[in-house]
Order: structure tokens, then C-alpha cells, then sequence
């Protein structure tokens, strides 16, 4: 390891920083997706780049003050991030943020995420300023100190993860708080060796080879005299930093004591409201787990008696009710016994059983309390398979709460599995008479599209194939959703088994499914093979008997529709919406059909892993004219949310990075500030990009979005960090091996983007511990070459135009947030295939505006 990358020459203090900041937004998203919804959580990484842009931008204004004090400066900012991380948490949780957007509150309610944003943004500034100031200070080490940034930014993803199994959410920002401050016991201060990265004496000199030192503004100013005492004389010793430490660690406590850590859950989300039940004495919570997927809470009432589409018989039994981050995720039962459990007999997920083959082996995909298992166990099933993906669950029933459910999941004949149910449908052999979508039962099936920004592989072309392979000969798929009006993902559901069906080679899909529904959801089931005529007879006695109207089967006849539920349909026909979709969807015309829909119905694939998202921008001005000043009631957010988002971000980004333009008169000509905005602008944009089309295709190689996040995250970051390095050992020739490099990158990233659909096939039955060490693999080259571009440009920005480095750096964290929600825009509308190939677009422009860097046509000594 060269001497330049050794963490004792400012690579600790970058470490730890690095990996406090990384540590910080990883618990950020945590703590978001349990206080409000998917795509305000999802914003997290713009604010956190944003902060990094800024920070680069204050450097740059700020220059020639801080770099002759850079040693001082660098613990004063990382003491500063450690401190902030906690009490900036903390007072973001006094800011109430709602998720739904009032027409009569717009502004104010946005004004509130403003400030709420605002807030969190300050450590993520003060952390990327110790980066930057480091970098500026580097000199000849620059691409080593990038490196340590890199490489304590991967042990901070792993680090987070880890720590999420053990501390609820909201303590999760005073554990990164004190990772910073551990960095800031062992950080470089102002008398350390000459050129070291961070000492006082930087070694920094302008264009005429004079120290920045002797050009510093005169230290007579009050504020500067009392920086150069803290930096030269409170800091010089370990004493003073242990003394600062336990301030710092002090200020916090206090703070904490005063205002324990908490999370103020969005009021519209059902967590919400069982907490209002708890405060009132009217429910208890009996359990909790934590973990990096969700926070599972346990509560136990006796007002709830919640069963999901239930309608008539018997009263139900009393309930716990499970919360998996604010949602509701499903009822436990409070039984002892299959015969106490009668009531969900009487529930729409009943019909399949009725309709499918007797003693039927049946796999729950997404099953939570257990209300399918006794169900199940009612109607005669031989075997009971439960997926769910989030450990703890499992781990609840059969724990704590085993006393409560009657032991569900250990009665014979049931296997519990903790898996990502699509990973689960690919690698079994079995077959199964009935295969339920529990994962997609829920009576809100009006969000207003909070959800929209959720990927699920489960619920896709491919993966509803994967479900059909599954099926026994006599096999049935089947899934309840709430009614809709106007129907939205019944209606996608529809699209989506209809053109599973036909890449199956069905050219009558409609002979496959049936649909039926009561007064609260809809139940569509589907064959892998042909309704039969006495199957279908034998629908029509269970609607009658069941007091169910059907929408849609195989030779259903006028006089059936619309009875006995009426639900409005289109004027030139006798049924209701889901009949004239399910018409049209399953007909040649369904291409048609699905472009003149309301609402965004086409049908998800792995590209595109969007079910919940309905918003089609087209349908927003015959919305405004239909509901007034309330049509952002009625709208999808999500994805309207990233459009703004975006705009806002590309609008602050262009002006904060254009400002410091003004400040670098004689630094550098202005011809050659326009190539240095095209390339960290490039770089910036295509390695968030590329980072997050890999990150969506290994989430299914995987087969768990948590563990994928944090493989591919601290792969990517670790070997681009080893990439570093590299160009740091050949700074010399640095210019002259970027392009091959560049071209490697475009190369290695073209065969990445066409091998990545295949992996899941080749290493999708191997261990979990195997696919991931596959998907490290698979990201290792791609992320080693990306670690070139950055540090080798810096380098020969340090050579030939210093002043311009911290407004590079700013011009790159601003791209990085514009990357965020761009590529989740490219992914929805177009697939990530295509966001994937603009960064390779990016990497190869990237390489031939390097070439227009101060500097060209040869190397300073």
C-alpha cells in the first residue's frame, strides 16, 4: 500500500467519516420507511448527495481561508458531523411532515419537508466537507485519501446493517455519530508532518508556486484570530481531543436524556393510529423485532377482531395485529384450535378451495399471521408452505406470540421458509394445487400511489410465469385486492396473468382466469391450463351460494353480470369496469386497451418491477378538469413526486454550482471550467446510475433487497476504492491510461448489462452466501474501473488548476443527486436496461472531455 493511502496520513480521519456518513443515510432510510412512505424515504439519497454538493461549493468560495489551517479545520468539521448526526435526527422528528399533500396546506406542508430535508442535509454537508477539505489537501495523495473515502463508505453500508439487528431505528443515528467520533479521536491535527494530507501547514501553493499560507487573509479579523487559536493551540495535543470528544459525546447525551429518541410516524399511516389506541389504554404492544427489512410490532386489543375480506358468519375470534414499518402487515389469531378459527371460512380467500382440488398442497406467498395457514388446515390441506421474506416474522409466532397464535406455523403439515418469495418459486421443485399472492391482499387498494416507488419482483410477467410453473395439473393461482374506483390494480393484475399467459404460448388467455368479487375486493384466479365446462359450473353454484357476482369467465352470459353487487360500468355494456377490462385485456385489442386506460395498467416485467405504480401523465388534465382544486386527492403521487423532485434538484444544481464560477478569476480560463463541469457532471450521473440498474437486476440473483443493497453497495464501493488506489500508484500515467480504461469500463459494462438477466437462471440455486458471493463478483470489475475516473482527474486538476477541485467535487455531488431520482424516473417509465446504457453513454462522453481538462498536452513536474 503506498504511503499515501495509510490511514495515519489522513486516511483515518476519511475513513471513519466516510463510513459515519454512509452509516447515517443506510439508517436515514430505515428510519423513514417505518415514519412515512416508500418515495419520501427514497429521497434520502438526493439529500445526502445534495449536502455533498454544497459542501464542495462553500470550499470553493472559502479556499484560500481554510487550506492553510486545513488540519484544524478537518477536526472542527468531523467534531461537528459526529454531533450533528444525533441532534439533527432528533429535531427533524419535531418537523410534521405528512405524506398526503393537502390542496389547502400545499404550500405549508411543503414548507415543512423543506425545512425537514434542511435539517437532515447538515451532517451529510459537515461529513462531505472532511472529505473535500482532505482532498484539497492531499496534494499528490489525493487519489489514496479518495480511496479511504471509498473504502470507510463500504465498511459503513455493512457496518449499518449489522447494527440494524440489534438498535431500534431511532437509535441508529447516535450509533453513526459515534463511529465519526472515533475518527475524531484518531484525526491528524495542526502539527503534523510537513505535506501531510491534513496538517496545518498544507503545502498548497497558488500558480506562482507561493504557499496559499502567506496569501491568507489577514488574522487580525476576530473570527479567524479565534480559529487559528483553536486549530494551533486547543488542538495541538491528544488531551485537548479527548476533551473535545467527551464534549461533544456530553452535548449529546444531555440532549437524548432531555429528548429521548423517537420516530413520528406519518398520522395516515396505520401504525399511527395504533399508537393513538396504545396512549388511550385501548391496545398494547406485546412485541417488537428490529432488523434492516422492517420494524415488526405485536399489538393486542380487544377492539380489533380484523380479518381481511371477511363478510358474514361467525364472529370472528379477538386478533393481535401486526405492524411491519407503520403498515399493517396481517392478523394472528388468537386460537388454540382449527375449529375456534371458523371465521375465515367465511373470507374471499375461501372461494379458491372451493374451486380447486381436494387435500391440495398450498404455498403462501407473503403469508404474515397466520389467518391462510388455519384456513388452509380448515379446508383439508396435506401440506402448507409459508413464505416470508422478513425473519423476524416467523420468529415472532413461533416465539412471544406462540402462546397467542395456537402455534400456527409448528402444526403439522406446515413449513415455514424465510425467503424472498420470487427467489423461493424459481429454485423449488415441488407443485402445488393452490399458490396464493398473499403478499398482494390488502383492502387499501386506493393509495394515492405512495407505494408507487416499491419494486416488486413477485409481481411481474416473469414472475407470475414462475408461479404458473408451480402449479400441480389442477392447480390454481389465485390473489385478493380491495375494490377500486376507478380500478387500477385489479386491472394491472389482469394485464399482467394475461400476458404471462401468452408468453406461455395461450393465445386464449380469457380461458384461464376467473374473476369474482363481493362488496370489498375482488378475487381473480387463474389455470395453467383451461377452465373446464363443469369447473365453470361449478363457479356459478359458488356465487350463488356465496352470495358473489362474477366479472369474468369463460362464457359468462349478460343476465350474470352486476348481480347482486352493482358497480359501475361503461354505458354500452351490462357489466361493470373489471368485465369490460377483462374483455378487452384478453382480446387482440389489449395493446390498445391498456394505452387508453386511465391509469398506467402495463403490465411489470423484471425491467420494470413497478406493480403499484398507476400514474399515467397523461390522465392528469382530464383529472384536474374533473375534480378541481382536489385533484391531488385523487392523483398517484410517486411518481409526480420524483418529476418535482428532479426539477427542483437539476434547478439548485445548476445555480449553486454555477456561483463559485464567479470567485475563481485567474485560477483557471474559462474554457477550461466548461469541460471540468461535462466530466465530474458525467462521472457523477453514470456511477449512481450504473450503480442502481445492478443493484435492481442482483435483488432478484439474490433474492433479498437488503442483502443486495449491501453487496452490491460495498462491493461497487470497495473495489472502486481498490481502483483508487491503483490510479494513485500510476498518477504519472494517469492521462495517458484513463481512455483505455474508459473503454474497458463501456466494455465490461455492456457485457454486465446482458449477462446480468442470466445470472438468476445460472447461480439462482446456489446458497444465499454463494449468490452473494456472485453478485460481488459479478459487480468487481465494473466497480474497479469506475474507481478510476474521479481520482485521476483530481490529480491532474491539482497539477494545473487547484481552485477548481472542491468546485469539481461540488459539481459532482450535484450530479449524483440529479442521478438519484433520474434513474428511478428512467426505470419506471422505460426500465432500468435503459438507465443502465445511458451511464455507459456518460463513461464514454466522460472520456473524451478528459481530454479537455486544464492540463492537456502534457504534466507539470
Amino acid at each position: 500500500m503506498p504511503a499515501s493511502a495509510r490511514p495515519g496520513t489522513g486516511g483515518w480521519l476519511v475513513a471513519w467519516v466516510s463510513a459515519a456518513v454512509l452509516g447515517f443515510e443506510i439508517s436515514l432510510l430505515r428510519m423513514l420507511l417505518v415514519a412515512s412512505w416508500h418515495h419520501f424515504a427514497f429521497l434520502v439519497i438526493s439529500v445526502v448527495l445534495l449536502g455533498f454538493g454544497a459542501s464542495g461549493t462553500a470550499l470553493t468560495l472559502l479556499r484560500r481561508r481554510v487550506l492553510p489551517r486545513s488540519g484544524g479545520v478537518l477536526f472542527l468539521l468531523a467534531w461537528a458531523t459526529a454531533v450533528s448526526m444525533p441532534l439533527c435526527a432528533a429535531v427533524a422528528q419535531q418537523v410534521p411532515v405528512e405524506a398526503r399533500l393537502l390542496p389547502a396546506l400545499l404550500w405549508r406542508q411543503l414548507g415543512y419537508w423543506l425545512v425537514y430535508w434542511a435539517v437532515l442535509a447538515v451532517p451529510f454537508l459537515l461529513g462531505a466537507a472532511v472529505v473535500c477539505l482532505a482532498l484539497m489537501a492531499a496534494r499528490e495523495r489525493v487519489g489514496g485519501v479518495y480511496a479511504w473515502n471509498l473504502l470507510g463508505s463500504a465498511a459503513g453500508a455493512a457496518g449499518a446493517s449489522v447494527l440494524m439487528h440489534r438498535l431500534p431505528p431511532e437509535w441508529l443515528a447516535p450509533a453513526m455519530g459515534a463511529v465519526a467520533m472515533v475518527g475524531v479521536l484518531g484525526a491528524p491535527l495542526a502539527r503534523g508532518r510537513k505535506g501531510d494530507a491534513v496538517s496545518g501547514d498544507s503545502g498548497e501553493c497558488d500558480k506562482g508556486g507561493h504557499p496559499l499560507g502567506d496569501a491568507a487573509p489577514s488574522r487580525s479579523r476576530f473570527c479567524w484570530g479565534v480559529e487559528t487559536a483553536l486549530t494551533r493551540r486547543a488542538l495541538a495535543g491528544w488531551t485537548a481531543r479527548v476533551g473535545w470528544a467527551i464534549g461533544g459525546v456530553a452535548l449529546v447525551a444531555v440532549w437524548l436524556w432531555w429528548d429521548p429518541p423517537g420516530i413520528r410516524l406519518d398520522p395516515y399511516k396505520y401504525g399511527a393510529f395504533v399508537r393513538r389506541l396504545e396512549r388511550q389504554g385501548d391496545a398494547e404492544r406485546v412485541a417488537v423485532a428490529y432488523g434492516p427489512r422492517a420494524t415488526v410490532e405485536a399489538y393486542r386489543s380487544d377492539l380489533f377482531h380484523d380479518l381481511p375480506f371477511l363478510s358474514g358468519g361467525p364472529v370472528p375470534p379477538p386478533v393481535l395485529n401486526l405492524v411491519s414499518d407503520g403498515h399493517r402487515a396481517g392478523s394472528v389469531l388468537r386460537v388454540d384450535d382449527p375449529s375456534e378459527a371458523a371465521a375465515v371460512d367465511h373470507t374471499l380467500m375461501a372461494v379458491a378451495y372451493e374451486l380447486g382440488a381436494p387435500g391440495p398442497r398450498v404455498l403462501l406467498l407473503g403469508e404474515t399471521g397466520g389467518a391462510n395457514v388455519w384456513l388452509g388446515i380448515r379446508r383439508g390441506a396435506v401440506r402448507i408452505d409459508v413464505v416470508q421474506p422478513d425473519a423476524n416474522v416467523p420468529a415472532l409466532l413461533r416465539g412471544v406470540l406462540r402462546g397467542d397464535g395456537g402455534g400456527v406455523l409448528d402444526r403439522a403439515g406446515v413449513a415455514a421458509h424465510v425467503a424472498e418469495p420470487r427467489h423461493y418459486v424459481e429454485q423449488i421443485a415441488g407443485r402445488f394445487e393452490i399458490i396464493q399472492l398473499v403478499t398482494l391482499e390488502s383492502t387499501a387498494a386506493g393509495s394515492g400511489g405512495v407505494g408507487g416507488l416499491g419494486q416488486d419482483h413477485l409481481v411481474t410477467v416473469e414472475g407470475i410465469s414462475a408461479c404458473l410453473d408451480r402449479l400441480a395439473g389442477d392447480g390454481l393461482l389465485f390473489v385478493c385486492r380491495g375494490i377500486q374506483t376507478p380500478p387500477r390494480d385489479n386491472v394491472k393484475l389482469l394485464a399482467t396473468f394475461a400476458e404471462a399467459l401468452r408468453r406461455r404460448g395461450m393465445a386464449e388467455p380469457g380461458r384461464h382466469v376467473v374473476v369474482l368479487r363481493d362488496f370489498q375486493g375482488v378475487c381473480t384466479m387463474v389455470r395453467a391450463r383451461p377452465w373446464t365446462p363443469a369447473e365453470i359450473e361449478q363457479v356459478r353454484r359458488v356465487c350463488a351460494e356465496r352470495n358473489l357476482t362474477p366479472s369474468w369467465f369463460c362464457g359468462i352470459r349478460p343476465d350474470e353480470l352486476n348481480r347482486p353487487d352493482r358497480l359501475p360500468g361503461p354505458d354500452d355494456g351490462p357489466g361493470d369496469w373489471y368485465h369490460h377490462a377483462a374483455g378487452r385485456l384478453f382480446s387482440e385489442e389489449a395493446g390498445r386497451f391498456i394505452d387508453e386506460w386511465a391509469f398506467d395498467i402495463c403490465p411489470p416485467t423484471d425491467d420494470r418491477p413497478f406493480f403499484r405504480d398507476f400514474c399515467k401523465l397523461g390522465s392528469i388534465g382530464p383529472l384536474k378538469e374533473a375534480c378541481g382544486d382536489l385533484w391531488l386527492t385523487r392523483a398517484e403521487l410517486g411518481f409526480l413526486f420524483v418529476i418535482t423532485a428532479t426539477v427542483l434538484i437539476a434547478v439548485a444544481g445548476v445555480v449553486l454550482t454555477l456561483l463559485p464560477l464567479a470567485f475563481l478569476r485567474g485560477e483557471a480560463r474559462i474554457a477550461e471550467r466548461w469541460p471540468a463541469v461535462g466530466y465530474f457532471t458525467a462521472i457523477g450521473l453514470a456511477y449512481l446510475l450504473l450503480e442502481m440498474t445492478l443493484l435492481a437486476r442482483l435483488t432478484h440473483l439474490i433474492g433479498d433487497p437488503v442483502r443486495a443493497a449491501a453487496v452490491t453497495i460495498s462491493a461497487l464501493l470497495v473495489c472502486s476504492g481498490l481502483g483508487s488506489l491503483t490510479a494513485q500508484r500510476v498518477r504519472r500515467r494517469g492521462a495517458a491510461l484513463l481512455p483505455p480504461v474508459m473503454a474497458g469500463l463501456v466494455a465490461a459494462g455492456i457485457a454486465g448489462l446482458v449477462l446480468a438477466a442470466w445470472l438468476p437462471q445460472v447461480a439462482g440455486g446456489l446458497n444465499t452466501l454463494a449468490r452473494c458471493g456472485v453478485a460481488a463478483l459479478f459487480v468487481a470489475p465494473l466497480g474497479y474501473l469506475m474507481g478510476f475516473p474521479m481520482p485521476t482527474a483530481l490529480d491532474r486538476l491539482d497539477r494545473h488548476a487547484p481552485a477548481l477541485i472542491p468546485w469539481a467535487w461540488a459539481v459532482n455531488g450535484f450530479a449524483s443527486v440529479l442521478a438519484a431520482p433520474l434513474a428511478t424516473i428512467i426505470g419506471m417509465s422505460a426500465g432500468f436496461r435503459l438507465a443502465g446504457a445511458v451511464a455507459l453513454v456518460l463513461y464514454a462522453s466522460a472520456a473524451v472531455l478528459f481530454e479537455r481538462l486544464p492540463g492537456r498536452g502534457g504534466c507539470a513536474g
